[in-house]
């Protein structure tokens, strides 16, 4: 065994030690971009995706823009029905401003805003998130109901994603062209209490990500340009207490930092 295999070997002890220790189930899709090295633990079981699910959403908004399907300075303005609560801003405005694509975009990664996340959906549709994620080949995530639609998900209708296909969507943003401004926005991201929590604070505006949680379950996609280049993504469900969810990412978020650090030497 060479030593780069024996040191995300060694990575990967550390990290399902972490997992052993707190309970639920947990998942984990890394991939070291410089050595297209892989590290997966349970990568391909499925979960709801929570607000995971936006990340394809984004993806989708810009797909149709390079076709010309798609206006970023077209505006929306929300009303009545479309508002939801949850995460976000726009359900607290007291005014109903109009919006650009790209403004509704912005609020639906960097704040995690449910009814921009909606408002989003009902213009470009399921359809075509869903037929983008075909299209990658992903077999698992799905887009199957809306933003705070409770009633859709106690009939059964729940967005699913596994680690790696949510690893594998974050390294087509990094890698096609016409993404950089997806790119931008994933790393203005705001929610940083999961892989970034125990990071330098000067290393945020280099990791893009987007975070997801609902009860008994933490979850975080992320994007290091720095120190080397990765793709990390931890799914978590089944948690006695959010608390420790978010702990434990924290945890390994930290151990994939050091990892890397050692890498870009």
């Amino acid at each position: 065994m060479d030593k780069s295999r024996q040191k995300i070997g060694e990575l990967k002890q550390e990290i399902e030690g972490l997992m052993a220790e707190t309970a639920g189930s947990h998942s984990l899709y890394f991939k070291d971009l410089n050595r297209d090295e892989e590290l997966t633990i349970a990568a391909d079981q499925e979960m709801a995706a929570a607000s995971l699910i936006k990340v394809p959403i984004l993806y989708t908004l810009y797909k149709l823009e390079a076709k010309g399907k798609l206006d970023f300075n077209q505006t929306l303005k929300p009303d009545d029905q479309d508002i939801v609560g949850g995460a976000g801003v726009l359900n607290w405005f007291k005014a109903r401003p109009e919006l650009t694509i790209l403004d509704l975009a912005e609020l639906m990664i960097v704040v995690s805003d449910n009814t921009a996340t909606n408002m989003l959906i009902d213009y470009i549709g399921f359809k075509s998130v869903n037929y983008y994620l075909e299209d990658n080949g992903f077999k698992a995530t799905r887009l199957k109901r809306k933003m705070m639609d409770l009633e859709a998900r106690e009939a059964g209708h729940e967005n699913i994603s596994t680690a790696r296909e949510m690893g594998q969507l974050m390294g087509f943003i990094d890698k096609e062209k016409g993404l950089d401004g997806a790119k931008a926005t994933l790393c203005r991201q705001q929610f940083r209490d999961k892989l970034s929590y125990l990071l330098p604070d000067n290393s945020w505006d280099s990791i893009a990500s987007k975070t997801g949680m609902l009860t008994g379950l933490e979850h975080d996609a992320s994007l290091f340009f720095k120190p080397s280049p990765a793709v990390a993504v931890t799914m978590s469900s089944g948690l006695e207490s959010q608390a420790e969810g978010r702990l434990l990412q924290a945890e390994i978020g930290s151990r994939i930092y050091q990892y890397l650090e050692k890498k870009g030497r």
